[in-house]
């Protein structure tokens, strides 16, 4: 979490990390906000849902997906 600029959001992360299915995380690229999307079919359709929601919900921010570390799929 601290490598992504993210100190105040530790239960939404344990939140996610808990949540069903193929997820994603995606972040401001100007701030530590944060959107998530999970139970999704693909986890290509769980990034695109998740920068979707990011930017929906912070019109004035630029989103981007947070990688899972390598070996994980975010499944």
């Amino acid at each position: 979490m601290e490598k992504h600029g993210i100190k105040r959001w530790t239960h939404f992360i344990e939140l996610y990390v808990a949540a069903p299915g193929h997820k994603a995380l995606a972040k401001s690229t100007s701030s530590d906000l944060l959107a998530d999307t999970y139970a999704s079919d693909t986890l290509e359709h769980a990034k695109e849902r998740a920068v979707a929601v990011c930017q929906q919900r912070h019109p004035d921010h630029t989103c981007k997906v947070i990688e899972p570390p390598e070996g994980r799929d975010g499944n």
